[in-house]
């Protein structure tokens, strides 16, 4: 078994949305922070059938723990829509 180039990629996006989400979150620990500030990251890939059942859990702790995460289901066969990416559009006019 192996992990496919979608799989990985939709494993970034994943990784980059919980940050995004909690980016004012992130920002406020990381400047109240006196030393190391650790933000963690962890993926589970569960194979069920013929897809991937893909979580991805982000932690920190500010004044408080902070716990969340994605999950997702890939099926590798679905084949891939051929949309612009967004800064292909926005470059366009």
């Amino acid at each position: 078994m192996d992990i496919s180039f979608t799989e990985r990629e939709k494993i970034s996006g994943m990784v980059k949305q919980l940050m995004t989400d909690y980016e004012a979150e992130i920002e406020a620990a990381y400047t109240n922070t006196d030393g190391v500030f650790k933000i963690s990251f962890s993926t589970k890939i569960e194979p069920k059938a013929n897809t991937k059942v893909v979580t991805v859990e982000m932690s920190f702790d500010p004044a408080k723990k902070v716990k969340d995460r994605i999950t997702e289901t890939i099926d590798p066969d679905q084949m891939e829509l051929p949309f612009k990416e967004k800064q292909d559009l926005d470059s366009a006019g």
